[in-house]
Formats: C-alpha cells, structure tokens, sequence
C-alpha cells in the first residue's frame, strides 16, 4: 500500500477482513464497519496527540518500527493471526486515561457491548501499527539518496537542529490521514476528506446493498466522530 489514506484503510479492510473479524467477535459485518468507521479515525487522533511530545513520538516510531515489515495485503491471514494481547497493550497505550470513555461511547453509538468494542479494536490496532510502520519505513527508504547526497557539513549540522517529532514526520503523517496534513487539499475534495464518511463508504462498499449505510448514518457517523476526536485535542 503505496499510498496509506483513511480510505485506502477502509479498502483493504473490506469483504474478507470485515468477515474475519466479525467471525471472531460474532457479530455483523455491517456493525463491524460501524464500530470502525468511528475507532480507526479516533485512535489515529489518539498517537496524533501522543507523538506531540519527544517523548511519545519516540515510543511510537519503535512501535511502528517493531509491527513495520509485515504482510499486510493478506489481510485475512493477518487479522486471524494477530495478538489481540499485543492490540489490547496498543490501545492501553494510544488511549491512555480516555479508554474507559473512548469505548463507552463507541458501544453507545453503535448498540455493542464495551467487550465486543475492545475485541474489535484489539483486532485492528496491531493492522494499524503495521501499516503505519510500513508507509514510515517506505518514506525512511525514499529519502534515503537525499540524505547520501548531502554534504559533510550537512549531516554534522542537520540532526541537531531537528527534534524527534520532525525527524520522525509522524505529526505530519496522522495528521494527513485526518485531513489535518501539511499538504494542502483542493477545496471542492474538502467535503469528501471526512474520515468517517471515507472509512465507512469504503468498507460498506463490500457489503451487500440492504447492508450498506444509508447518507443518513454516514452523516451521523461524521457528527459522532467530531465528538471522539475532540477528546485528544
């Protein structure tokens, strides 16, 4: 996956890993997709906060750095295989002191229990990391004959004046995929870079038509994520 976005996400995650992860929680595709569509944004919100310090931009670039190199294309394979105790730690980590709140609410909006939201989220965060790791490993590749190219002077001079979060660019990275990058957008695609509508109109795309979420729910869907992303501003 060259290219991560929010639907590029949504894309992958789509017909068979909707289906592997609702065989394990026992719940419906649809719900699943629900619970996503509102949990990946939120918990990309999440390390956006943490990495605003060195400190939790250092931790979180050895994670990504630990999940980097696997095959994430295979996602069936991949979600049936994961360590849900290693996506339990990851959402410990990322949601900190919001995670009682964080999975309350997401069972409110979307009628499942707390236990079913934890499994769902302990499923994909570990998918998440992994795809992360890769893109900030590719970025780490394509820069590297820029950095060869610079001069002695350069490389002496360069690193200190640069603080872990830039080195890193994972600030710029998560806040691309909320639609809050460095990179300026066309204004007639703003209405379509709402995370939610995008990750929820690429996994309902591999549902069944009575199963795909009407403008309605897609509309709610962006209303209550507004209110998850606020808790990590």
């Amino acid at each position: 996956m060259a290219n991560l976005s929010i639907a590029s996400i949504g894309q992958l995650l789509q017909g068979e890993g909707l289906d592997t992860i609702s065989k394990k929680v026992r719940t419906s595709p649809a719900k699943v997709a629900k619970v996503l569509s509102l949990g990946i944004p939120t918990l990309i919100a999440g390390m956006k906060k943490n990495v605003s310090t060195p400190e939790g931009d250092a931790s979180l670039s050895r994670a990504l750095g630990d999940h980097s190199g696997k095959n994430t294309e295979a996602v069936g394979d991949f979600l049936r295989d994961v360590d849900t105790k290693d996506g339990k730690k990851i959402l410990a980590h990322v949601l900190g002191d919001r995670q009682e709140e964080t999975t309350r609410e997401l069972s409110r909006a979307t009628g499942l229990s707390v236990s079913t939201i934890v499994k769902i989220l302990a499923l994909v965060a570990p998918l998440l990391l992994s795809l992360l790791g890769n893109q900030q490993s590719q970025a780490a590749q394509a820069a590297q004959p820029v950095q060869n190219a610079a001069s002695p002077l350069q490389l002496l001079t360069t690193p200190a004046q640069q603080t872990p979060a830039q080195s890193s660019g994972l600030g710029s990275l998560l806040g691309g995929l909320l639609g809050g990058g460095q990179a300026a957008q066309p204004a007639q695609q703003s209405s379509a870079l709402n995370p939610a509508s995008l990750l929820l109109g690429a996994l309902t795309s591999g549902l069944t038509s009575n199963q795909s979420a009407a403008p309605a729910q897609e509309d709610q869907s962006s209303s209550l994520l507004s209110g998850f992303l606020n808790l990590f501003r």
